[in-house]
């Protein structure tokens, strides 16, 4: 539940940053298409599908940066053995 979380704030934080497009092509996810062409964008489904699969990785890296950085190390640690 607390990677989920992290997912939409990160999610947020990233298009409120102007960011999505630098890291949907960073995943692979976005292709632009040449100019005057259709459609704007392309996704490959073997992409889209790897990334799916890699999200709940993801969200836990994204907790435990946020851990560390609110709380320090002690708190990193604190915070991974709260969770299991």
């Amino acid at each position: 539940m607390r990677s989920a979380l992290a997912l939409i704030r990160n999610g947020l934080a990233i298009i409120r940053g102007g960011q999505l497009r630098f890291r949907l092509e960073t995943f692979g996810l976005y292709f632009p298409a040449p100019p005057y062409r259709r459609p704007l964008w392309r996704v490959s489904p073997r992409v889209a599908l790897l990334f799916l699969r890699q999200l709940p990785a993801y969200g836990r890296w994204v907790t435990e940066l946020r851990d560390l950085e609110r709380d320090g190390p002690e708190g990193w640690w604190r915070a991974r053995w709260r969770d299991r």
